[in-house]
């Protein structure tokens, strides 16, 4: 019932913020990059990979995520040589730096967090492990996955003082989303609390 309000919510936002998204696309470049991977157009690499072979996603926002995770992409690479990794980002600077470090054909957009757009990666990845950088937790995403029996794995986990009063809030809708994670690595005590 929770997640019907969070997409009525993200449905309504999409509407209003609709005119200043496309002036946006239509004025700045960034803006239009990636745009069709993020609504759910999975990229031809991508469907490839998972044809090939089983699928490990990991997914890190941005140039910093990325930094964090790239000794982990190396060492999963070399603990499941049978798997294949493949690395999501949201930001622009993200996606160079990934595709810089991972390679073109195993990076993408992350999909925005739309009951379609996440059903169309999830039907194609069919990935065997979603690994978390730090907080990205999107509801759709993580209830898709844990509907279909894929565990989800947080690392670098933390939640900032300045988010810590909104998870606070929002402790109803958290709840039952956190609780259904794989494992959990903090960056502190004081984080894996929050969490808990």
């Amino acid at each position: 019932m929770i997640l019907f309000f969070y997409n009525l919510a993200m449905l309504a936002a999409l509407v209003a913020g609709s005119p200043w998204w496309l002036w946006r696309m239509a004025t700045t470049q960034k803006y239009r990059e990636g745009l069709a991977e993020r609504l759910g157009s999975v990229p031809a690499p991508m469907r490839q990979a998972a044809s090939e072979r089983p699928l490990i996603w990991l997914h890190a926002v941005s140039v910093g995520e990325v930094l964090a995770v790239s000794r982990l992409v190396g060492e999963l690479d070399r603990a499941f040589p049978g798997h294949r990794v493949v690395v999501s980002t949201t930001t622009r600077t993200g996606q160079a730096l990934a595709r810089e470090r991972f390679g073109a054909n195993r990076v993408f957009y992350c999909p925005l967090d739309l009951p379609w757009a996440v059903r169309a990666y999830l039907n194609a990845l069919q990935p065997r492990l979603l690994i978390l950088a730090e907080t990205e937790f999107w509801p759709n995403l993580l209830h898709g996955c844990f509907r279909r029996r894929i565990p989800v794995a947080v690392v670098n986990a933390r939640i900032s003082d300045r988010s810590w009063p909104r998870y606070q809030m929002l402790r109803r809708l958290w709840q039952p989303i956190l609780a259904q994670l794989s494992r959990v690595l903090a960056q502190t005590q004081t984080d894996a609390d929050r969490l808990v």
